[in-house]
């Protein structure tokens, strides 16, 4: 982030924009302009001069504007030769961030497929804890314990029906303890499902 926010601050002060400065402008053909070293030469020395390129060209830089263009063209060129160094540096600190960020990438997908599979595991382990399984093994219980109170009943009918001597009255009131015990149970978890069922029951629904 540092060094983006470094780069960000280079920016403005490398791409400058050079005030734009009233240059000496080219002398037009109607201006009838005539370097001063001509004026005094007679028409032979200016045909001959007429008939070199070199000397035309060195006549065509005397005048003012000429340096100034140019002087003008040398601060241009050197402004592009500052940006195209700098972005040359851009370049590469792009190329840096693009790597950092792709191994980031990388290793926020590996990061994410450790997640899941952790997650997955967590919810395997906590499956016999989910709302779904604890309900049904409360439905379960309430069977469990229908069956339990049925078998208790049953037990002393069928000790009764299968043995010519009476309960005595001790054997009769642990039954009829025991069948008040495991019916209070009974009607506890029919309670506990009739609760469930009424969206009573906290964290469940």
């Amino acid at each position: 982030m540092a060094i983006q926010q470094q780069h960000a601050r280079m920016i403005p002060c490398q791409m400058m924009h050079y005030p734009q400065t009233t240059l000496p402008q080219p002398p037009k053909v109607e201006d009838g302009w005539l370097p001063d070293n001509l004026k005094d030469k007679s028409t032979p020395d200016l045909h001959s001069i007429l008939q070199n390129p070199t000397l035309l060209h060195a006549l065509a830089t005397t005048h003012p504007s000429y340096p100034a263009m140019q002087t003008h063209l040398t601060t241009l060129v050197s402004a592009n030769k500052q940006l195209a160094k700098h972005l040359v540096s851009l370049e590469v600190h792009l190329h840096n961030l693009r790597a950092s960020t792709e191994s980031l990438l990388l290793h926020h997908q590996s990061l994410e497929l450790s997640w899941r599979k952790k997650q997955s595991e967590m919810d395997s382990a906590l499956e016999p804890w989910s709302p779904k399984a604890l309900y049904q093994r409360l439905v379960a219980g309430i069977a469990e314990q229908e069956a339990v109170c049925r078998a208790v009943e049953e037990s002393f009918l069928e000790s009764e029906q299968g043995s010519e001597e009476k309960a005595t009255e001790r054997e009769v009131v642990e039954w009829v303890k025991r069948v008040r015990t495991e019916g209070v149970r009974l009607e506890s978890r029919r309670e506990m499902r009739a609760r469930w069922d009424e969206g009573r029951v906290g964290g469940w629904r």
